[in-house]
């Protein structure tokens, strides 16, 4: 048979033996126990330390590469609103849809403006 188990409550220290803080360091397994918790405390800090500065890095890298794909995404919008507009011009049939074509040109849109009128060249060649 198990023998009955006493259970103690510690409240504020009051059943706890009083400590003599000078025998507890004159322990030789306390002192090395103290040491390897100083140690592990340091090490614990570094380790810390180390995720906090990986996790630094990885999010600047994270935010870096959000912002590179945003400024895609927008340069992507708007060539294809830039190419619906101009699409939206041919066949030209006045001087003044030519100027208005020609306010569109900027060097981001010059090649799209190019492949755009090839197209439109083809599709008018085919057609006749």
């Amino acid at each position: 048979m198990p023998k009955d188990i006493k259970r103690v409550r510690f409240q504020n220290n009051e059943n706890m033996p009083p400590r003599n803080k000078e025998a507890i360091k004159e322990c030789a397994g306390c002192c090395a126990l103290e040491v390897k918790l100083t140690s592990l405390q340091e090490t614990v800090e570094n380790l810390k330390n180390e995720i906090i500065s990986t996790m630094t890095a990885q999010n600047s890298s994270v935010m870096s590469a959000l912002a590179e794909q945003k400024v895609v995404t927008e340069k992507l919008v708007r060539q294809d609103s830039t190419a619906g507009s101009i699409k939206s011009c041919f066949p030209l049939t006045s001087t003044e849809d030519l100027i208005k074509i020609n306010e569109k040109v900027v060097p981001e849109t010059r090649s799209m403006l190019v492949g755009i009128v090839f197209d439109h060249e083809k599709l008018r060649n085919a057609m006749y």
